[in-house]
């Protein structure tokens, strides 16, 4: 077996363009940029902006920022501005996961738009997928009362994945009627900065 390697002579082996510095910490692994003074851009500095190809931009040129996949609420917080047609914009509200909920379906009762209500799932609904987190719960929620509506099924449902294609119709029906209710009451409805 070969001799290791003292940490030393890892440090020696980096790269000119990695910091070389004795902390622990993920800067040691940041890039070194001749033009950053740490006395004064560590205090002054909250954003950097590095181009791909390591060159100074001039004045006037011009400059691309990838945002990400973010909705609107996330792009109107954090930097001020959203899209009139965001693809990616989603709806975020809570459902109930109390015995009442079981006991008496019914949408209205099921959601649950203020945060920090105990027992509650959070559910991010998307323009351009379903969301398995509000199926799951719909199987949850609804099995008591569809096996009282239907006492000849088979009572062998999974709460995980589909295994009754009635049961599932049923669960898709609730999905499709929550879907309803967010458009009626919170989808279009215009609110403040502070509620959201």
């Amino acid at each position: 077996m070969g001799q290791e390697k003292s940490d030393e002579e890892i440090k020696e082996e980096k790269p000119k363009h990695f910091k070389s510095d004795k902390s622990e910490s993920s800067e040691c692994t940041d890039e070194e940029f001749d033009w950053y003074e740490h006395d004064v851009h560590d205090e002054e500095t909250y954003f950097v902006f590095v181009n791909h190809e390591r060159r100074t931009l001039q004045p006037g040129d011009e400059a691309f920022y990838c945002y990400g996949n973010r909705t609107n609420k996330f792009l109107l917080l954090n930097y001020g501005f959203a899209f009139a047609d965001n693809k990616v914009d989603s709806l975020q509200f809570g459902v109930k996961m109390d015995q009442e909920v079981q006991a008496n379906p019914f949408v209205p009762e099921m959601v649950a738009f203020h945060r920090g209500m105990e027992l509650t799932q959070n559910i991010r609904l998307k323009t351009d997928q379903l969301n398995t987190n509000l199926i799951t719960y719909l199987r949850y929620a609804l099995k008591d009362d569809f096996f009282k509506k239907n006492p000849s099924m088979k009572k062998n449902i999974w709460i995980t994945r589909p295994t009754n294609l009635f049961f599932e119709r049923y669960c898709l029906s609730y999905y499709s009627d929550i879907i309803d209710y967010m458009l009626e009451t919170h989808w279009e409805k215009k609110t403040k900065l502070e509620d959201d």
